[in-house]
Order: C-alpha cells, then structure tokens, then sequence
C-alpha cells in the first residue's frame, strides 16, 4: 500500500523521540498495556530474524558482513526490534559450559544491531524451529522435569542474561523459539504443575542475571493445558501469542482474507488479555507457497492495523527474510527422530523459505514495502488513543483448553466484531466488569460458581445474550405449553421444518422481523420461512425474546447459532446471523453499516480517530452515521475524504485500512 506525504495528526506526547538502539543507558520496563522505553510506552514493532544465508546457525558460521546487511535492509524497512534466535546446542555443547566463543558472537550481533538503530529480544533455549528439533546431544530427555538438564538451562540463561546486562540494543528476553512444541514432538511426560514449575524457575534465572530487562515466553501456536495463559503469566511480565490461520486451523472456516481467519490474530491478542498484562503479537505471517504476494500483503495490511488497533502492545512479522533453497542444516544436535516428516535432508521447507519480507539478496518484497509504510504511518499516530466503542465479553469456560473453545468462540467473537464492538473474553465464575456493556454467552450453560456474578449483573441494570441453555428466565417459553427454554442443541432445518442439530442453512435477513408481544418478555426475533411473502415460522415461537431480570435485560436464543456456525464455509454473503447480535448493540456516536469492516472509534485528549479495516477480498461500501456532522482526512494522505455530514459514504479496496481523523 503506498502512501505519499504522510499526514501528521499531531505532534504526540506519547511519541518516544529518537526509537532507536543506538543510543546509551536504554531502560525497558513494561507499562499497562505497552513496553515502555525510558519511561515512555511503546508500540514494538518488527520482525524474528532468521538470517538468510546460514538459518540460525549463523553464530557458528559466522560471517558478521552478512549479518550487518540483513540488519541495514531490516532498518530500510522500518524494522524496530529483532526476535533472535542463538540455538541451544550451539550455544550450550556441554552441560555445564556456554561456550564463550558463540557467546562473544551473540554479543557482536547486540553491537551490530545497536549501530543500525535495531533492539534485539533474545531467545536461547531454541530447540524447535521450523519443524525440527535442535538440542545438545547431552538434552536428549525431558526438558522440563529432568533436574540436570534444567540445571544446565538455568546456567545457560542466567550466563546470558549477566552478559547482556545493561546493552544498550538489548529489549528483552524470550524463553526460546515456540518450546512448548517440544512436549508434542518428544512425547514428553509433562503435567501443568510440572511446567508451571519449570517456567518458574527458567524466569528466575533470566532475573538473577538481569533484573530489569523484561522477559516473555513466545508460545506456539496458541496455548494448551500444559502451557497455558493463566501459567505463563505467572513467569512473563508480557504475554507474547502466535497466531497462524493454519495453525489455529481457522484457515478450515474461512479463507486466508476472511472474516474468522483474520480476526484470529484479534482473539488471541483478547484472550492472552485476560492475564491483564500486556499482549505482543510475536508470530504471524504467511508464506508465498500457500497464497500469492498480493494476498500476503493484504493480510499482513489487516493484522498488522488490527493489532495496532486492537491495543496490542506490539507486532512482529515471520520473517525477516527468505532462506536460499539449498540451505542444509550442518551442525551437530539435529534429531531428526523428534522433526517433523519429510525433511530428513536437512532442508527447509518450501513453506520455510518464502516468509521472508526481504529476498535472500536482501531486496524489499511487497510485504516488505507494506510493512514499511504501515510503520511509519503508526509512529505518525503515536499511542495513548482511548477506544469508544462498547465493551461486550464473551463468557469462557473455566478451563486450559484453547483449539477446540477458539474454534467455537470464534464464531461469536466474529459476530461481535461484525456489529463493532469491542470484545474481550471474562472467565466463567469472574465478576463481570464494570465497563461491560453486555455480557455473551454462548451455547454452553453457566457453572453454579457463575450464575450469581451474572445475576448480580444482570439484576444490576447489565444486559446477558445466552444460546442454547437458559439459565437466568424460567419465564420464557419455546412454546405455549408451561415447559422452561431448556432445548437440546438445534439449528433450523428449513427441509424438513424443524430444528435440528445435523445441518446448518444461513439465516437470512428476511428471515428476521422485529416484533413485540406484551407480559414483559420482548420478542425481538421471529423467524419466517424466508420466501418473498415472509410467512411466520409457526414452530418454536417465540425464536428469539428478550425478557426483564431485575433492571437488566436478557437475551435468549433457543438454539446453538454459534456451533452451527462452525460447520459453514465462508457464509459470511448470505448468512445475517449477525443481525441476532444487533439488537444487543447500544447507540453509539458514530457507526458503520457494514459487518466486513472492523470499525474502531478513538479518541485522544480533543481529538477523534475513526480506523476501518476490510476483512475481505473485495471491495466494500461503507456508510459512516454520526450525531454530529463531521469532516474526514485520511492520516495516511492528508486529504479530506468525502463529503461532510451527519452521513458520509466510502469504498474500501479488499483488504483495505483506513485511518481517518474527525474534525
């Protein structure tokens, strides 16, 4: 995406002066929501930095005029931090030994990184990357449990921690490359507490060698029960998740420019949220061996402006380069037994090689130029913008599992962005917060520690969407027989006119009539058969009512719309599923009317920004509603966008970011 003549909104108090590693005496701590740099907060961005030439075991062939230019073509492109990854068994050959030559190397790259004006967050204990395992051939064993191999790994982070101390490029420490993945692959004998354990005490020796630099622990790809959120909170003082449409399998939903493929990078950023420390999005990307340069710049377009937007405290890109295609793996501590099929030459996969947002020659790619521009765009911008729009949670159970509850909260975690609110997920059995706006909870019932902080909410004035299960209105009735909405899990089956579980057909929006009975139980939704004429549906009803709890409102939907979601393709044309969430949504100041478009209203002190993201391939018309009349100029450009007024019409390209300040 190219932009000419950047426009500056303001000059920011927020903005950090003169970003860069090359000065002295850089203090990293970390804020409420951001890493801060010398007291002030920061946006991190950049990339993981896998060199070109020798892959990651450039510190033992080492070449430093190599280095140096992947670090001057990284800085070209706006590249602020660099995830590095110095592998296990080259740093640490024997157990009891960090080998002081490679050691020494690790440093020079810190002096490299400094002179170009690039921080650098190490990860040492890398022993998975790019589907192979590279360990000491002494760390052949459990990891996380044997007393002698984490003695070894203590010594070998500490020993680097106290060497790096206080350099001036160093930002912080990462555990090592995605090492959860090793449990899996070495079919490791692991419990959670085992590996609470183990992170407890592999952090402590980060902080006994450097108490001030911050450290983090990079999990791939998501979370499980072992290594889960609430755990690595207690040993990062920031969450940093990945996020792969593949890998999160939201790729079988969706296309790769789609509505649940995309907004996966904004529902780990909101999931990892709920430790209440800051989110980094250390992983995403996407490879030319799965979808064209084109699309790959679309996607870093949307996830990079999402994330920025979402209120990540950062965002890095895999990867820095592309690997050149006859690169073999040399070294010695490649267990091919432990790596993933196929690539028992020692080569990188054609996945691996074409990440890259520099060429092997160090060239700038599109992605790379996209990247570039969207950096500069979001330094003009600055930091300390306050979302307005609604806050509205989505109820989890109370339980480690991550695959299978994303791929069902996905759906209505999609479902609230399409209706543009701001969602956050609150744990089954948590207080609702104060700043909820609604509370979703979908197709599953509330746990018996749960159902009085909901009640409390709702009593209080909150307003409960539930599906599938009614816990809180014994008054609501699917029929008129005297039976509570208590109805197995089901899904309209136009066929056969009846509900079932088995199929899904889209809900569409003639299907969908807004109507009002009276007793105090509100129907909002009855649904017609959805031919022309819009006959009343006559089994079920009411399908969808709302009913007074205390001074709250609550939402019921008898059925589970969420979980049928997931057994759809791409539905997102002819299905208005979305239309049963907005009647949860409040008025607010200013608002779209198109669900492809993630929509975000900011403000900052007197002023206001409106950020519009296209979660699509094609191209999307969009009408902006405000109270209040209002002229747009786009941040990026400097000119004014449209007409003024209380209404006002724009076309997005597919893929498309807007950033436009409110006048």
């Amino acid at each position: 995406m190219k932009r000419q003549g950047l426009f500056v909104l303001i000059v920011s108090a927020v903005m950090v002066p003169g970003f860069s590693a090359s000065g002295s005496g850089n203090r990293w701590a970390v804020g409420d929501q951001y890493l801060t740099l010398n007291g002030n907060p920061v946006f991190l961005n950049g990339v993981n930095y896998v060199p070109p030439v020798n892959w990651h075991t450039s510190y033992e062939d080492w070449n430093p005029k190599d280095l140096e230019a992947d670090l001057a073509a990284m800085k070209k492109i706006g590249v602020k931090c660099a995830r590095m990854f110095p592998l296990w068994p080259i740093l640490q050959p024997e157990p009891g030994r960090v080998d002081p030559v490679r050691l020494e190397r690790v440093v020079q790259f810190l002096d490299m990184a400094q002179k170009a004006g690039i921080f650098v967050q190490p990860a040492p204990i890398t022993g998975w990357m790019s589907g192979f395992t590279l360990l000491p051939k002494w760390a052949d064993g459990n990891v996380f449990t044997d007393s002698k191999i984490i003695k070894s790994q203590k010594l070998l982070v500490r020993t680097l921690a106290e060497r790096l101390r206080n350099h001036p490029a160093l930002c912080s420490y990462d555990f090592g490359n995605e090492i959860n993945v090793l449990a899996g692959v070495m079919k490791l004998d692991v419990t959670p507490e085992a590996i609470d354990r183990w992170m407890g005490e592999i952090y402590g020796s980060f902080k006994s060698g450097d108490p001030n630099t911050p450290v983090t622990n990079g999990i791939g790809t998501g979370y499980d029960p072992n290594f889960n959120i609430r755990s690595i909170a207690k040993s990062a003082d920031f969450m940093s998740p990945h996020s792969y449409p593949y890998f999160h399998r939201t790729i079988l939903l969706d296309p790769y420019i789609g509505q649940r493929s995309s907004y996966s990078i904004n529902y780990i950023t909101s999931w990892a949220g709920m430790t209440g420390k800051p989110v980094f999005m250390q992983e995403t990307g996407e490879t030319e061996y799965s979808i064209t340069s084109e699309d790959i710049v679309r996607y870093l377009r949307i996830t990079y402006s999402s994330a920025w937007a979402e209120g990540a405290a950062g965002y890095f890109w895999w990867c820095s380069h592309d690997i050149r295609p006859e690169y073999k793996i040399g070294i010695e501590g490649l267990f091919l037994k432990y790596s993933n099929s196929g690539q028992d030459d020692r080569g990188l996969s054609l996945f691996e090689q074409k990440l890259g947002l520099l060429t092997v020659e160090n060239r700038e790619k599109p992605a790379g130029e996209e990247f570039r521009g969207l950096t500069e765009l979001f330094d003009r911008l600055g930091l300390g913008w306050k979302d307005m729009q609604p806050v509205f949670y989505i109820l989890t159970p109370d339980n480690d599992e991550y695959f299978n509850t994303m791929l069902e909260l996905i759906n209505p975690f999609t479902l609230l962005k399409q209706n543009h609110a701001d969602v956050k997920f609150l744990r089954d059995g948590s207080p609702v917060p104060g700043d909820a706006a609604g509370l979703v909870i979908p197709c599953a019932a509330v746990s018996e520690r749960g159902k009085p902080m909901v009640r409390k909410y709702l009593e209080g004035g909150g307003k409960v969407y539930q599906s599938y299960t009614n816990d809180f209105a014994d008054s609501v009735r699917l029929t008129g027989v005297d039976k509570p909405a208590q109805s197995p899990r089901m899904w309209i089956d136009r066929s056969s006119g009846r509900l079932s579980g088995d199929r899904f057909i889209p809900l569409r929006a003639s299907m969908v009539r807004e109507i009002r009975i009276g007793k105090g139980v509100t129907e909002i939704a009855k649904l017609c058969t959805g031919d022309e004429k819009g006959t009343d549906w006559n089994f079920g009803v009411p399908f969808y009512v709302r009913t007074k709890i205390g001074k709250g409102d609550y939402f019921f939907l008898p059925a589970d719309m969420e979980k049928a979601l997931t057994g759809a393709y791409n539905p997102w044309k002819e299905d208005a599923s979305d239309l049963i969430y907005r009647a949860l949504m409040p008025e607010s100041e200013v608002e779209i009317d198109n669900k492809f478009v993630e929509f975000y209203h900011k403000s900052r002190g007197s002023e206001e920004m409106l950020v519009l993201i296209n979660h699509s391939e094609e191209f999307q018309d969009v009408l902006l509603r405000s109270r209040k009349s209002m002229t747009l100029t786009d941040c990026a450009t400097g000119q004014v966008t449209g007409n003024s007024g209380t209404s006002i019409s724009l076309r997005m390209e597919p893929a498309g970011a807007m950033f436009l300040a409110v006048r």
